[in-house]
């Protein structure tokens, strides 16, 4: 069974033919999403691997795992949940416009607090995406070999706690360009 770690389009649109030749073998593939606004339900690609390949393709949402760490593992999936993926500062003057100021209000909070949660080279993401985060998603998941953007690998802090994981583990981990 072959991870694949998906954090934004440009790794998908990389990765996609990697991942087609691995379940056109008939092999198990699972793709973990680290991106908090990105909807892979919605990719055309991704439509066509599950509508092709259901039974041997898993899709997680990194941040919707369930954990042990109950208030904060709650709090990160709320705010990573379906009903808000595509809420944030970017994509908020394109939401339809509610004549509630409450319900405006609310989804400016929910921006806020994903902005802070989110945000890479935090002490916040420090503290919520350590080791404890990546054992528990290397626990639910069962992952035996981890491919990756290299990028995400040398510039990004968010996954070197599953990184880690991996390695404690002697999990095979590749990196493509």
């Amino acid at each position: 069974m072959v991870t694949f770690l998906i954090r934004d389009f440009p790794d998908l649109d990389h990765l996609f033919p990697v991942i087609n030749v691995f379940l056109k073998k008939k092999e198990k593939v699972i793709i973990l999403n680290f991106e908090i606004n990105l909807n892979l339900e919605k990719d055309p690609k991704i439509k066509y691997l599950l509508k092709n390949y259901e039974r041997n393709l898993n899709i997680y949402e990194v941040y919707n795992i369930k954990g042990e760490r109950f208030l904060i593992d709650n709090i990160i999936k709320f705010l990573s949940s379906k009903k808000f993926k595509e809420i944030n500062f970017k994509n908020l003057k394109n939401l339809k416009k509610e004549n509630n100021i409450i319900y405006f209000t609310f989804l400016l909070i929910i921006c806020y607090l994903k902005k802070i949660i989110f945000s890479s080279q935090t002490r916040i993401e420090n503290y919520l995406f350590n080791e404890k985060w990546a054992k528990n998603i290397f626990r639910k998941v069962n992952i035996t070999s981890l491919v990756m953007d290299d990028s995400y690998y040398f510039n990004f802090s968010r996954p070197k706690s599953l990184i880690e994981i991996c390695k404690l583990n002697n999990i095979k981990i590749i990196l493509m360009p």
